[in-house]
């Protein structure tokens, strides 16, 4: 039985990703995201699952926070094709770095990005179940 993932796309550590966001944003909202994520497809109806694992690399080019949405504008910078042309289809790359109790995840494409110096970050491609799991190996 295959998986139903909410989404796949490129994920970051936790960790890695409040360290290289520290010298812009120091304090997040309520509610930090703790699975940070470039959404590449919601609710796929196929995945290839072979791609998880595959490195993926942004340059976060921009800062936005209105209260109630926190998040990163990126440019996503891919080898490999068939990323690249998922990456492509995305309307407004972004990583969400935390909400308020009102704000949602998908909302902060919208936000009113303010630039910032350029510096790039390094995840992996996989997809996110329903459960809170973060698919990040390579199916076999």
């Amino acid at each position: 039985m295959r998986p139903d993932y909410i989404y796949i796309g490129c994920f970051f550590d936790f960790d890695e990703l409040q360290a290289a966001v520290a010298p812009i944003a120091p304090r997040r909202l309520e509610r930090p995201v703790r699975a940070p994520h470039v959404t590449f497809v919601y609710r796929p109806e196929w995945v290839d699952t072979r791609l998880f694992g595959q490195e993926v690399t942004v340059r976060v080019t921009g800062y936005g926070n209105d209260g109630r949405n926190e998040g990163l504008r990126v440019e996503v910078l891919i080898q490999d094709p068939i990323l690249r042309e998922m990456a492509l289809r995305i309307p407004a790359p972004h990583i969400t770095l935390s909400v308020s109790p009102k704000g949602r995840p998908v909302d902060t494409g919208g936000l009113a990005f303010s630039p910032v110096e350029p510096f790039l970050l390094t995840g992996r491609f996989g997809g996110y179940l329903p459960d809170g799991t973060v698919v990040l190996a390579p199916a076999e």
